[in-house]
């Protein structure tokens, strides 16, 4: 593979999705784009201030906050002066680490070191908890923990970085597990942070309630302002994959534009991870249940050539979940919707595929 072709047409990409979403583009398709600090002074009132200081008032019947989860800087005692970077540092970069250590084993950690260790570096994944995705089932885990290890990406779980240190040209980083340590020389640190929730917007103003892990939002993406719907980073509910937040984004426009308010809710759009196998669930899954026990699963019969990437014992598989013997969700690992055969049981099945077709979200699971 050529790593430094890929990071020029990343860099190519980057480049053009800044033009498409640039102020000018979106004026010129009759967009109104105000360019101020904004605030809500009200439950149905903004409150503009423009880089000359001139202040002005906006009403609107009905608002939609978005934004994209931005990095934050990481910040850490153990590491001292050692640079930790971020994962949008690696475009600026001339050409890719020969030795990398990712701080984490969530989805981003997991898509990034997969995505590196193809390109040709060797990739330790440092992980505190003692399996990678640790908000999955344990089965689909251990699909993925198994694909890494064929890969050779060096996972070590249930570890904590205890110091680090500078070894010449490397990085040292100590990792201890239980009694035992252990020290790991890489060229460059990556972490995946993401920003806070910010109160700049000052949503107490509006009626916005704001938790911890950022504005409340119901099922349908509404905020306690009836009026109000949010999706991002500040929603409180915003995924590590870009697409589905695109997806949440769509659903927060659509269901504030409704003209007779038939929402539609947020198990509509898939939720996927985009490692190899590739993870991606719709609808009411063990992962996001209210109620587990209120749930069963069986396995959906699908019809797909092995794939030479994955492993020997890495089978792909499909999951429906059942609530009282309706199909609520399904679970997808290694397959793409068209793979299932939809014939027969389990009730609910087709309309769900169908549903999905009509919103557009099928494109998201292939």
């Amino acid at each position: 593979v050529n790593a430094a072709a890929v990071l020029d047409r990343l860099r190519e990409l980057r480049a053009r999705r800044v033009h498409e979403s640039s102020a000018w583009r979106l004026t010129a398709l009759g967009v109104d784009v105000f360019q101020a600090t904004v605030r809500f002074v009200g439950a149905g009132q903004l409150g503009l201030v423009s880089s000359d200081n001139s202040a002005s008032e906006c009403h609107f019947e009905r608002a939609v906050i978005l934004d994209s989860p931005s990095p934050s800087e990481f910040r850490s005692e153990v590491f001292g002066d050692i640079a930790v970077r971020l994962p949008a540092w690696l475009l600026e970069m001339p050409r890719l680490p020969r030795r990398v250590a990712m701080l984490g084993g969530g989805p981003d950690e997991c898509e990034l070191g997969q995505a590196l260790r193809r390109l040709g570096s060797d990739v330790h994944l440092l992980v505190p908890e003692h399996s990678l995705l640790a908000g999955e089932e344990p089965w689909i885990s251990k699909i993925v923990e198994r694909q890494f290890e064929h890969e050779e990406i060096r996972l070590h779980l249930g570890v904590r970085v205890v110091r680090t240190d500078r070894t010449g040209d490397s990085k040292g980083l100590v990792v201890e597990r239980g009694n035992a340590r252990q020290k790991i020389l890489v060229d460059e640190i990556f972490a995946a942070n993401r920003c806070a929730v910010s109160d700049a917007l000052d949503f107490a103003a509006a009626g916005i309630r704001v938790s911890p892990a950022g504005i409340e939002v119901d099922r349908h993406l509404r905020t306690t302002n009836r009026n109000v719907f949010a999706a991002g980073a500040t929603s409180g509910i915003v995924t590590d994959a870009g697409d589905t937040n695109n997806g949440l984004a769509v659903l927060a426009i659509e269901n504030a534009t409704s003209a007779r308010m038939r929402l539609r809710s947020i198990q509509d759009v898939p939720r996927r991870i985009h490692v190899d196998p590739q993870i991606v669930h719709l609808g009411t899954t063990f992962s996001n249940a209210g109620d587990r026990r209120a749930l069963n699963s069986i396995r959906l019969p699908f019809e797909r050539p092995p794939c030479p990437r994955l492993c020997d014992g890495v089978e792909p598989a499909a999951l429906a979940y059942l609530d009282h013997g309706r199909m609520v969700g399904m679970t997808l690992v290694g397959l793409q919707s068209e793979d299932l055969r939809v014939d027969g049981p389990p009730a609910g099945l087709k309309s769900m595929l169908s549903r999905s077709r009509r919103n557009g979200m099928l494109s998201l699971l292939g």
